[in-house]
């Protein structure tokens, strides 16, 4: 049996809430070899927590996958990286506020 208008209209404001629903991510920037306004830099991790939708995470991973330059793009100051690596994992409700260090 197909769909009525209402069914379909439900679909999209499920799939609408449950894409900007914000969520408390994790982000570890890990780079080596790094060029900073003409100074050398052997290693450099920044690591940080932000509330983000699943589209903006989405966008962020398939941007860093796809553009070579996309932390010079982004950093002032930046002339090159050698090898870097981003990861992005959810902060759960038992893990707020522990060390994020350990």
């Amino acid at each position: 049996m197909p769909e009525t208008s209402s069914e379909n209209e439900t679909q999209t404001l499920e799939t609408s809430s449950r894409e900007a629903r914000k969520m408390k991510m994790r982000f570890i920037l890990t780079m080596e070899d790094l060029e900073v306004e003409d100074k050398r830099i052997d290693s450099l991790t920044v690591d940080w927590t932000e509330e983000v939708t699943q589209e903006q995470v989405l966008s962020m991973s398939r941007e860093w996958i796809s553009a070579q330059n996309f932390l010079s793009q982004r950093m002032v100051g930046l002339s090159k990286v050698g090898e870097s690596t981003l990861t992005i994992e959810p902060v759960f409700a038992s893990e707020e506020g522990s060390d994020p260090c350990r």
